[in-house]
């Protein structure tokens, strides 16, 4: 699901950095839980590590617009890869 992020919601991204959100900021979730900052980067719990054994099938697969990833990168984020 997508959604907007509640205002100052915190998330741990994959390259460890704790970013503190706002409404403008969009999410991909599972479960209710935010797994990815949508069309920046995802979520320090979906990374792959030593411990991870069997990788699904599953596949982020979006569009995001100009102006919805650039409110984030404008705030000083750091733009990561789409998919």
């Amino acid at each position: 699901t997508v959604r907007a992020a509640h205002e100052r919601e915190v998330m741990m991204t994959l390259d460890g950095k704790e970013r503190t959100l706002t409404p403008q900021d969009m999410l991909i979730t599972s479960g209710g839980e935010a797994i990815a900052l949508a069309g920046v980067m995802g979520g320090q719990q979906t990374g792959i590590n030593d411990d991870t054994h069997l990788l699904g099938g599953n596949r982020e697969d979006g569009s995001w617009t100009a102006g919805s990833v650039g409110v984030y990168v404008g705030k000083g984020g750091e733009q990561g890869g789409k998919g």
